[in-house]
């Protein structure tokens, strides 16, 4: 399993050379809680728990989580940080 801040030595590990890394902010922003329920379920993510349970009910506890990301005007706005490395073949 690889950890949050391995990525170097996971690089290393397939033969490639670290070059650089960083993190860029990447927030995810959506127009209301319904498109972004839209927004998450669109990964995949929750197709087990869609599964297990049932649509409406992973579209209800979506929605009730994202209520500390509502903002005033009814938008959703997610902070969220990607890591990144840039490798080059040895």
């Amino acid at each position: 399993p690889v950890l949050r801040d391995d990525l170097e030595e996971v690089a290393h590990r397939a033969g490639l050379r670290p070059d650089g890394s960083g993190r860029v902010a990447c927030p995810f922003g959506y127009a209301d809680v319904e498109s972004a329920v839209r927004g998450l379920l669109s990964t995949g993510l929750f197709d087990a728990a869609i599964v297990a349970t049932d649509q409406a009910q992973v579209d209800k506890e979506l929605a009730e989580a994202l209520h500390p990301y509502r903002r005033p005007d009814g938008t959703v706005w997610m902070p969220n940080v990607f890591r990144y490395l840039i490798a080059r073949t040895t």
